[in-house]
């Protein structure tokens, strides 16, 4: 089964992603379209349904026991009464089976709480991704603009330079000044080349050549409560939960393990072929009867296993303490965070409302004559940088957030 599993994920990743890339059109990704690639052609998502659908079939395994087992012995030449067909019922095993099949059932939970869990850290993961790309984006614009400032300045410079009126260094550093805003702005390309790369990895599809994203620049102030998203995380954690089906699960296979020291009652029908040197007396071909198995001695096998499977719950138990304990310092660090960006939208907007007031009065004084073009670009391009700030203090925000929700299985937008 599982390597049925890994063939399947194989010839999912060679075939199915590059078809949904190609006709899916990429020229106005949202948020919202991203999504909803990556529950169907994520990765790790598609592998979990199916280790889920593993585990639901070895729960099967375990019930199928209760139904009658019918096998045959063929002996050759045949003697006495060894060649049969054999019908075998369970009719109890105090508890043996139940306790496997109900360990099946809470690895089952556990996996769909995992797979849960990973499907909000994949979103989050997507939604801090998605932002990054748009501040790189933003950053990107604004460099641009700048460079065009610089080049003005250069040439400024330049025509200053034989005029008489700036020395040789005033030139140079203002062409250093143009070659670091030009590697900046290359900085940012590869950055946001990355951040796109690792955007589709999440999405489960190959790297389109040409993207659209439309951003959504909304957003609302989240009450963030430390002690009440801490309290509901215990409660809603899926790796929590996970961990939880994982020790019920073990502590169910101990139960079922122990119960191994105990005897199965079964039933018995079994119709014998006639052989070679029967005795006359053994006319009965069809019998039936009620007896009981008993397993003596195996090597300490079941003791082993036993031990085994107490130290594997003592660590389960361990991990779990140490997954809750750590969850106070992270969700507050996490919130400190979030509220201290949301802050800083406010301040940012005052300073690009006063970046708006300066151009205004800089365009007017240029349209009359009273104003450079390097003014009106300097005034432009402090404009365009506020703006840019402010875009991306909200970007900020918005990641915060996601990282809170991709740390506490909540989504706290809702």
């Amino acid at each position: 089964m599982t390597r049925f599993i890994h063939l399947f994920f194989i010839v999912y990743i060679l075939t199915a992603s590059p078809a949904w890339a190609n006709n899916y059109d990429f020229s106005k990704l949202t948020l919202d379209d991203a999504h909803k690639i990556a529950l169907d052609n994520n990765y790790e998502l598609i592998y979990l349904k199916e280790e889920i659908k593993s585990r639901y079939s070895a729960g099967l395994e375990y019930q199928a026991q209760y139904f009658p087992q019918i096998n045959a012995g063929v002996i050759f030449p045949f003697y006495g009464r060894s060649s049969s067909i054999n019908v075998d019922q369970l009719l109890f095993d105090f508890g043996k089976l139940s306790k496997r099949i109900n360990a099946g059932k809470y690895l089952v939970r556990a996996q769909e709480y995992a797979h849960e869990g990973k499907k909000i850290q994949i979103l989050n993961q997507i939604t801090e991704k998605f932002y990054e790309i748009l501040k790189a984006k933003n950053l990107i614009e604004g460099f641009e603009l700048e460079k065009k400032l610089k080049e003005k300045l250069v040439e400024k410079s330049a025509a200053f330079l034989e005029a008489g009126r700036v020395s040789s260094l005033d030139l140079t550093q203002k062409k250093l000044h143009l070659s670091s805003v030009e590697l900046q702005k290359i900085q940012h390309e590869g950055r946001m080349r990355r951040y796109q790369e690792e955007l589709f990895t999440l999405l489960g599809v190959s790297t389109p050549d040409e993207v659209g994203y439309i951003a959504d620049q909304s957003y609302t102030k989240i009450d963030l409560n430390a002690e009440l998203i801490i309290d509901s995380y215990l409660m809603n954690m899926y790796e929590v939960k996970a961990l939880e089906m994982t020790i019920l699960s073990t502590k169910s296979f101990i139960s079922a393990i122990y119960r191994d020291f105990l005897p199965n009652i079964v039933a018995r029908a079994s119709y014998r072929f006639k052989g070679k040197g029967v005795s006359s007396e053994d006319t009965l071909d069809l019998i039936g009867g009620m007896g009981a198995t008993w397993q003596l001695f195996n090597g300490g096998r079941t003791y082993h296993q036993i031990q085994a499977q107490k130290s594997l719950l003592k660590a389960q138990i361990t991990k779990l303490r140490m997954l809750k304990q750590r969850l106070g310092g992270q969700v507050k660090t996490a919130i400190i965070e979030a509220e201290t960006k949301y802050y800083r939208i406010s301040v940012i907007e005052q300073s690009l409302e006063s970046s708006l007031e300066h151009y205004e009065y800089i365009k007017t004084k240029y349209n009359s004559g009273e104003s450079s073009e390097v003014n009106l670009l300097a005034a432009t391009n402090l404009k365009n940088k506020q703006e840019i700030f402010y875009q991306n203090s909200i970007y900020d925000y918005i990641i915060k957030i996601a990282r809170i929700e991709r740390i506490t299985g909540l989504n706290i937008t809702k």
